[in-house]
């Protein structure tokens, strides 16, 4: 066989062994993204941090933005929450007006919220993550000054 004949064959051999692994790691790249292993939110898992004597026993976010929150308060006193908001901002622009009876120290209420996300309504797939704050504006019954705490959301959009 001439030089040119055995250039050409190892030339093809070097192109079909490339392209058979570029097919291999294509396939195996279609699989992963298939089985949604570049989705970040399968590694996300839900955190709500609340300061202030507060605690999230319950969280739930659906596709179409309203949290259901289990929350109780340890703090010193009886309280009354007046308004609750879920927003990317630290804001209580779009909180919503709770009607709660006198929550006393080591007690608890479910709520139900519409969170914000620049400005609009949240809604997300199934999946989605929400990063935000849980705003609490509420009033200390003995002393009847109002305060306002702010917590930290993290939370995967779940089925309910």
């Amino acid at each position: 066989m001439n030089d040119i004949g055995i250039r050409a064959q190892a030339a093809i051999e070097y192109l079909s062994t490339n392209a058979l692994m570029f097919l291999i790691v294509a396939a195996v790249i279609g699989v992963l993204v298939a089985l949604y292993v570049f989705n970040p939110g399968i590694f996300v898992s839900d955190t709500c941090s609340l300061t202030d004597g507060f605690v999230c026993l319950s969280t739930v976010l659906n596709s179409s933005g309203v949290l259901s929150l289990n929350l109780q308060q340890n703090t010193q006193s009886i309280i009354l929450i007046k308004t609750a908001g879920c927003d990317t901002n630290q804001s209580l622009q779009y909180a919503n007006t709770v009607t709660t009876s006198a929550l006393p120290s080591g007690g608890n209420v479910s709520l139900s919220i519409q969170c914000y996300s620049s400005g609009s309504k949240f809604s997300g797939p199934i999946g989605s993550v929400y990063k935000g704050f849980l705003i609490i504006n509420y009033t200390n019954q003995m002393s009847g000054l109002q305060h306002t705490m702010i917590g930290s959301l993290l939370l995967k959009v779940k089925k309910t």
